[in-house]
């Protein structure tokens, strides 16, 4: 009899509402990650009208988050047997004691804005749709150690690609001087990614404001801006290969100007047993647009390249990188530069792993590229966050190298 009742019990249990909850699941992700190293810097250009780093000190020794680290949460609710709700929301700390929320000032922060975060729907055969704030295009690339070495031993030629000169006056770029799809995640956006076919993937993104939390379009009678980008890839046994489109019209506000954002980039890599050797390429043009008038004119095109060599054995991973920063077809000058980077990795374990890194990047003599993790404001560039530190971004055809050893743990 007690067993009878015993399974009754089960069954209502089993029947109850909450049973739901089963069904949805909530997990917490993350890393943590920091780097100790020196960044030095030297043969600052010296032309009229483009200042130099003298009196300033040309290296420092610094402890700096590196990554950032952060910490998701992703939410899954599987409605029925093809379509589930999703929803991530991510924070980045930081931990090195600096809080990049009040720049400068003592005792961990949160970054200086969120990581990504969205909410969608993921069918089995319709594909993904997300809305929310979402990586595109920048991110897309090869392997340079940055996942277990210091991220300044990644490319800052492909990422953040930096695109102007500097001028009379101002100490290391032009005004119009800006981002690679404004070097964070797409705001406002409208995500859909399809399922795996045989291989083959595409992706749309769509977004009411590429750089901004908040639309503006009320507030002015100039140009609504959107952004648009598109992103095939093919993946294979040993192989794959990745294409970004990018095409970003800027919202133009109160300000006179506004800015036009087109690229193009093209990615592949291929393993051949411990070995894995990758290629990139990246296009980027800038266009400046008159509000009053509508006229544009360029302000920025330069393509870079990139090639990558990975070995990995047991608990050993070893990469070296090297890239280029063609010319810039519009300004004029020797704005171009070159960035190579060695790293070698310990894997303790899954989780916890030891990097070491150098890298090195030399500007031609108007080149103001920066080493990737490195703050990038205009005009000085008074940044300071727990990511990087003050004042660290290249003048003028100076050389930055870096060597460093980062720890990184995983959960």
């Amino acid at each position: 009899m007690n067993k009878k009742l015993m399974a009754v019990a089960v069954a209502g249990a089993l029947a109850a509402p909450g049973l739901a909850l089963a069904q949805a699941s909530v997990t917490i992700s993350g890393f943590v990650k920091v780097a100790v190293g020196q960044i030095s810097n030297s043969g600052a250009a010296t032309a009229a009208g483009v200042a130099s780093r003298a009196g300033l000190n040309s290296s420092e020794y610094r402890l700096n988050d590196d990554g950032p680290t952060r910490i998701a949460f992703d939410m899954r609710d599987q409605i029925d047997s093809d379509l589930a709700g999703i929803a991530k929301l991510e924070l980045r700390p930081t931990i090195d004691g600096t809080s990049a929320v009040n720049a400068g000032a003592a005792g961990a922060g949160f970054g200086s804005s969120s990581g990504t975060s969205f909410i969608g729907l993921e069918s089995k055969s319709m594909g993904t749709l997300r809305i929310g704030s979402i990586d595109q295009h920048y991110t897309i690339g090869v392997d340079t150690g940055a996942v277990y070495g210091p991220t300044q031993a990644a490319s800052g030629l492909m990422g953040y690609s930096y695109i102007a000169q500097p001028v009379a006056g101002v100490t290391r770029q032009s005004a119009a001087q800006t981002s690679h799809t404004g070097a964070s995640r797409t705001r406002n956006l409208l995500r859909w990614d399809s399922t795996n076919m045989s291989g083959f993937r595409v992706g749309v993104g769509y977004s009411f404001n590429t750089a901004s939390g908040q639309e503006s379009d009320l507030a002015t009678g100039a140009r609504k801006g959107s952004s648009l980008n598109i992103n095939p890839s093919y993946t294979a046994a040993t192989w794959r290969v990745i294409y970004s489109h990018w095409d970003d019209k800027r919202d133009a506000t109160a300000a006179a100007t506004v800015q036009n954002h087109k690229g193009q980039r093209l990615v592949g890599d291929m393993k051949f047993g411990d070995f894995t050797v990758g290629a990139a390429w990246d296009k980027y043009q800038i266009d400046i647009m008159t509000v009053a008038t509508g006229v544009t004119a360029p302000a920025g095109k330069r393509t870079t390249m990139q090639l990558t060599g990975k070995y990995q054995t047991g608990k050993h991973v070893v990469t070296g990188m090297y890239a280029k920063a063609g010319k810039d077809s519009v300004l004029v000058g020797e704005t171009g530069a070159k960035n190579y980077a060695i790293t070698y990795a310990y894997l303790f374990s899954a989780r916890t792993s030891v990097g070491v890194g150098y890298a090195v990047l030399k500007n031609d003599a108007l080149g103001a590229y920066t080493l990737s993790g490195e703050s990038t404001g205009l005009g000085g560039g008074n940044l300071q966050n727990g990511y990087a530190s003050n004042n660290s971004e290249a003048f003028a055809g100076e050389k930055q190298s870096y060597l460093g050893v980062s720890l990184r743990q995983t959960f």
